[in-house]
């Protein structure tokens, strides 16, 4: 294989990265999948358990409310992993970096917060109709 042929292909794997982070951005926000706070981030599995996603924040964040991922994956129900994007420009939000595909996961971070925040204003209306 050439190099050209390789950095070729190397494109070409990167856009189908980019296009899974998105359609995930898109099912997340039409809330087709649901994501939970967990000790160290956040976490999803998506429609027919076939999936599972998860965001790990900065070790030194993981208890504080934080808009920082330092890790995102997507993995196979049976473990085996398909994606794995790392974010190590701490303190600047991903999108900023003009890698797509950290451009992308930023944005589907964000849309994961978004939903959070929805959850607590939904919560806030029914604690205010007691």
């Amino acid at each position: 294989m050439s190099a050209d042929s390789q950095q070729s292909h190397r494109d070409s794997s990167r856009e189908m990265e980019v296009r899974l982070v998105r359609k995930i951005t898109e099912k997340t926000r039409q809330k087709k999948i649901r994501w939970a706070k967990v000790e160290d981030g956040l976490t999803a599995i998506s429609p027919g358990a076939k999936l599972q996603l998860s965001f790990v924040k900065p070790h030194w964040l993981a208890a504080k409310a934080s808009h920082d991922w330092s890790l995102f994956t997507v993995r196979e129900a049976k473990g085996r992993e398909l994606l794995t994007v790392e974010h190590s420009g701490m303190g600047s939000p991903a999108r900023y970096s003009g890698d797509p595909l950290l451009t992308a996961v930023d944005e589907l971070f964000e849309a994961v917060l978004e939903l959070g925040e929805d959850d607590i204003r939904r919560a806030i209306e029914i604690i205010d109709g007691v």
